[in-house]
């Protein structure tokens, strides 16, 4: 069965990549700009530029670049207070539920989720997976399941490799 599940992930994410994009340069610019206040040590900017990039996200329905600046958001602001850390984490765990996004849900409980349940919620959410879904999040998704295997793929994300 597992071999099984491999194969058909692969085959979608395969099948699922051809012809899929869309504008993304004022996430990248504000990416961009994100990375040079890391560089810059200045998390107050990181903090704010995080903000434009998880509401540009939205606009765009990006559950890649909304998830990881979010878990951005919450490291970041953290550093500069962190009694807020589980104040921050409660806050993402809403935001990614509400966000709508079954892949990027099932990424976030990844670690909360036995195999079984992984499966389970994959077929119970399976054509949400295909309505105008992002190649981004499905090649995330099938890197979380093909791992959950045991099976190690390489990161295969669309967007530019992180800095």
């Amino acid at each position: 069965m597992r071999k099984q599940i491999f194969l058909i992930i692969v085959a979608v994410v395969i099948s699922a990549t051809t012809g899929f994009c869309k504008t993304r340069s004022t996430l990248e610019r504000l990416w961009d700009e994100y990375h040079k206040y890391e560089k810059l040590d200045r998390p107050k900017d990181q903090a704010e530029t995080l903000l434009k990039i998880k509401t540009d996200a939205r606009k765009i329905d990006s559950a890649w670049d909304f998830y990881e600046a979010s878990i951005e958001y919450v490291r970041v602001c953290s550093s500069l207070q962190y009694t807020r850390r589980q104040e921050l984490q409660a806050q993402m765990d809403r935001e990614v539920e509400q966000f709508g996004s079954p892949i990027m849900l099932f990424y976030h409980k990844r670690y909360e989720m036995s195999i079984e349940g992984k499966v389970a919620f994959l077929l119970q959410n399976l054509t949400t997976f295909f309505q105008g879904c992002q190649i981004s999040s499905l090649n995330l998704l099938a890197m979380t399941m093909i791992t959950s295997y045991g099976v190690s793929i390489p990161r295969v994300w669309t967007r530019r490799q992180a800095h």
